[in-house]
């Protein structure tokens, strides 16, 4: 589980440096505008 939620939060981390600061980290939930871009 652990390494489970330290993955999404590198994923999250990493999308949120390339758009935002923290914005989708601190919300658990990507931007719809940024997640296309990732996916």
């Amino acid at each position: 589980m652990n390494l489970l939620r330290a993955s999404l939060l590198e994923v999250l981390s990493a999308g949120a440096q390339r758009s935002r600061p923290v914005a989708p980290a601190a919300t658990g939930d990507p931007d719809p505008l940024s997640s296309p871009e990732s996916s």
